[in-house]
């Protein structure tokens, strides 16, 4: 979805996070973003796979405006935690799919 040519129109303190699928964004295309653009931020707790497997030997690690995690702390959160985020991010798509409106809405408008 994300490939250099939009992420190049990005404004140049643009913070990217990605906690969704890795394969969002092209790991190439945000690799050469961020070396050229020292103020752009990527953060991510999701790894583009290699085989069936999360890769983490990513040369992003290399980067100083670059920050990921090793894409555990789902699974170490305890139940009622797991539970509260279950709710939120179902009263959040039900509001979506009722109103056409929702918390934490990200806009265009704030990247590009």
């Amino acid at each position: 979805m994300l490939r250099y040519e939009k992420l190049s129109k990005m404004k140049k303190k643009v913070v990217i996070a990605n906690v969704g699928r890795a394969e969002a964004i092209n790991e190439h295309d945000i690799y050469r973003l961020l070396e050229e653009n020292p103020d752009a931020r990527f953060g991510t707790d999701v790894f583009w796979r290699t085989g069936s497997k999360e890769n983490f030997e990513s040369q992003l690690w290399k980067l100083p405006n670059f920050t990921g995690t090793y894409h555990r702390a789902g699974a170490t959160a305890s139940p009622a935690t797991k539970e509260r985020a279950m709710e939120i991010a179902l009263t959040n798509v039900r509001n979506y799919l009722q109103t056409g409106s929702s918390r934490n809405l990200v806009g265009r408008e704030d990247y590009i």
